[in-house]
C-alpha cells in the first residue's frame, strides 16, 4: 500500500495521467467520426435490405393471390415443411433421450442437437410461408367481397 501512494505522490505518474486522458480525447474524436460513417453504412444497408425484402413479400403475396394453383402449392409446401419441423424435432428429442441412455452420449446428443436445431429453423420458414398465405387469402377474401358489393353491369 505504501508503494500505491508513493506511485501516486510522484510527478512522473500525473504526467502519464494528463498525457494518456489528452491521447483519449483526441483518439475519441477521430473514433467517433469512424463509428458514426460505420453505424450510417450499416443503419442505410439495413434499411434497404427491410424495402427489398418487404417489396418480394409483396410480390410473392401477390402471385399467390392471382394464381390459385400457385396457392395451392404454396399450402402444400407449408405443410411438408410443417411436418418435416416436426420430425426432426421428435428424431432430434429421441437422439437425445437415447444418449443419456447409451455410451454413445457424445454422438446421440449430438445428432438430437442438430435436429432439434434443423427443425426449428423448418418451423420459423414454415412462419414465414404462413404469413404470406394467409395475406393472399385475406386478399382474395376481400376482393370476393369487393366483387359482391360493386358488382359491375355488363
Amino acid at each position: 500500500m505504501d508503494k500505491l501512494s508513493e506511485i501516486i505522490k510522484s510527478p512522473i505518474w500525473w504526467v502519464t495521467v494528463v498525457i494518456a486522458g489528452v491521447a483519449i480525447n483526441i483518439a475519441s474524436a477521430y473514433l467517433k467520426i469512424t463509428f458514426d460513417k460505420s453505424f450510417f453504412s450499416i443503419a442505410s444497408w439495413w434499411r434497404n435490405r427491410s424495402v427489398k425484402r418487404k417489396e418480394e413479400f409483396e410480390k410473392s403475396v401477390q402471385r399467390l393471390s392471382d394464381d390459385s394453383h400457385e396457392l395451392m402449392y404454396a399450402c402444400s409446401d407449408a405443410n411438408n415443411q410443417l411436418i418435416l419441423a416436426v420430425v426432426f424435432i421428435l428424431l432430434g428429442s429421441t437422439s437425445s433421450i437415447l444418449g443419456n441412455f447409451r455410451d454413445l452420449d457424445i454422438f446421440w446428443n449430438t445428432l438430437g442437437s442438430f435436429c432439434i436445431f434443423y427443425g426449428i429453423i423448418l418451423l420459423l420458414k414454415q412462419g414465414n410461408m404462413d404469413k404470406m398465405i394467409s395475406t393472399s387469402l385475406e386478399r382474395r377474401r376481400q376482393d370476393v367481397e369487393n366483387a359482391n358489393n360493386n358488382p359491375t353491369k355488363n
